[in-house]
Parts: structure tokens; sequence; C-alpha cells
């Protein structure tokens, strides 16, 4: 496990990884620790949940049918 304790280190932001080519993958194990300092304050995009935003949104537009907002 790696840590940066300097007082220069990037303290926000967005993390991202990538890889170059079909089927490549340059990483084997990675995990991030973040300290949340509210429930809900930390938002995750991974690739195959876009699902997630039409069913919410779908959901809403239900609810706008029968009168409630």
């Amino acid at each position: 496990m790696s840590a940066d304790d300097s007082t220069t280190r990037i303290t926000n932001g967005t993390i991202g990884v990538g890889t170059m080519g079909p089927g490549s993958k340059s990483f084997d194990d990675l995990s991030l620790n973040v300290p949340v300092p509210k429930p809900g304050s930390v938002a995750m995009l991974m690739v195959g949940t876009w699902m997630l935003g039409v069913l919410g949104h779908r959901r809403r537009m239900r609810g706008s049918r029968r009168g409630l907002r």
C-alpha cells in the first residue's frame, strides 16, 4: 500500500484508471480509501452502471404522471 503524507499532495479532484488496447490490463489490485464526512458525499461511476440513471429517470416519469413531484 502507498500513502502520500506530503503537504503538497492533491486533496480533491477526480480519480480515473484506464488502459490502452483491447484486453489490456495494467493494474492488478486497486483500492481507494476515502474519509467520508457525511453519507452520500462520494459518488462513484463504474462502467456498466448506466442503467441506474435510466431506471431513476423512469421512476420520476411514473411519479409525475400520478401528479407526484
